[in-house]
């Protein structure tokens, strides 16, 4: 009349691979959301700028000087801030509308001599009347 028992649930090996695997996507989350952070204010700030009454009649160096602006008022860091000031093109896109591109690449040390690295390029359309 012996009866066997089966345990359930988990044995410490296998709580050890999830509690590793948690920490490294906890890690990776902390390693890119400084990243993601920055392009979302950076977003932010060109839609803003070009929120602006009649801001498509300015001129581009008055354009940058409302964006470096916005990216102080965002918290961006100064260093990144003249990294993106060389990187800012306003121009006419094939319809006639002015347009303001920045295009960067922002890289992260992630571990060692990996790095994450993120390519970014967003364009807004600056309208020439008072919205």
């Amino acid at each position: 009349m012996s009866a066997h028992r089966h345990q359930q649930g988990f044995t410490f090996i296998g709580f050890l691979m999830v509690a590793i695997l948690v920490a490294f996507f906890a890690f990776v989350a902390l390693r890119l959301f400084p990243i993601y952070s920055e392009k979302f204010a950076v977003i932010q700030s060109m839609k803003s700028v070009a929120n602006m009454p009649n801001i498509g009649a300015a001129s581009p160096s008055e354009i940058q000087k409302d964006l470096m602006n916005n990216f102080v008022i965002q918290g961006i860091d100064e260093k990144f801030i003249k990294t993106l000031k060389d990187e800012l093109t306003i121009d006419k896109d094939e319809d006639g509308n002015r347009t303001m591109t920045l295009e960067y690449e922002i890289r992260n040390n992630f571990y060692g001599d990996l790095d994450l690295a993120l390519n970014f390029s967003y364009t807004v359309i600056l309208p020439v009347k008072d919205q």
